[in-house]
């Protein structure tokens, strides 16, 4: 996509509302209501941030507290977890040609997104399992934000607003990972590999950091039975051979005893 067709961000971040296609987010599915599961956990962070590492930490700690058989982690955002999420993948590897920032090519993520929840999360909650999503659908839309067309935006916030992608649950606890732009983007680098999406440049860092504020406060207005269980985190990059003790003792002092199961 051209630079110049790409979503307003600077203005989005100054009104702190989302308007695309001619649509203001806030007119989307506004009366309805999710409900909050609190053994759900959601991790969510721009690529870099160390979001994955934190995630399976939380994982380690909470199966030492509650069972390994009590506590799953999931990728909910990833075709690969599951049977119909796989089948959408084939799909959309036929389509040749399909615009990668097109509503159709959309499409395919949103409903793998969903039928993760559906076939996934929601049977692991009915269980009785703690579940920990490492991202959530806050990336889906900070993604389309960042590099999706205003359609595409519209299309995912209609996805999110009505419940279908998440199978109308929320989760009761959301932990955001906060890592300065400039850091995520050193993490990024030192990997030697960038993934497909990841930021290379400081502009392109600093940008997605802000697709995803403007996600979380959009996930802030939505209608819910009881608030999430909110957990913010600072995760400045560090220099140190022992970072997983590192992380790890992050989240035993600062996320653990926060979590409310």
């Amino acid at each position: 996509m051209n630079s110049s067709e790409q979503f307003n961000v600077s203005e989005a971040m100054m009104s702190k509302e989302i308007i695309a296609a001619g649509r203001n987010e806030v007119d989307l599915y506004p009366e309805h209501e999710f409900k909050v599961q609190k053994k759900l956990i959601t991790v969510d962070a721009p690529d870099g941030s160390g979001k994955g590492a934190f995630a399976e930490s939380i994982f380690r700690q909470l199966s030492a507290i509650h069972g390994e058989n009590r506590v799953v982690l999931v990728q909910p955002t990833r075709f690969e977890l599951s049977g119909k999420g796989m089948e959408l993948l084939t799909k959309l590897k036929t389509q040749k040609g399909l615009s990668s920032d097109s509503v159709r090519h959309n499409l395919h993520f949103m409903a793998a997104l969903m039928a993760n929840y559906q076939d996934i999360i929601s049977v692991a909650l009915n269980d009785g399992k703690i579940v920990i999503a490492d991202s959530s659908e806050i990336r889906s839309l900070a993604f389309m934000l960042d590099r999706g067309t205003e359609a595409t935006i519209r299309s995912t916030l209609r996805w999110i607003k009505s419940g279908r992608a998440t199978n109308n649950i929320a989760a009761g606890n959301r932990v955001f990972i906060n890592t300065p732009p400039e850091d995520c983007l050193s993490n990024i680098l030192s990997r030697g590999k960038v993934d497909y999406g990841d930021p290379t440049t400081q502009v392109e860092a600093i940008r997605r950091d802000n697709c995803y504020k403007l996600a979380i406060e959009m996930f802030g207005r939505l209608k819910q039975d009881v608030p999430s269980n909110i957990i913010n985190i600072a995760n400045p990059r560090v220099e140190t051979p022992e970072i997983k003790k590192h992380i790890d003792q992050l989240v035993a002092d600062k996320i653990i005893p926060k979590i409310i199961v």
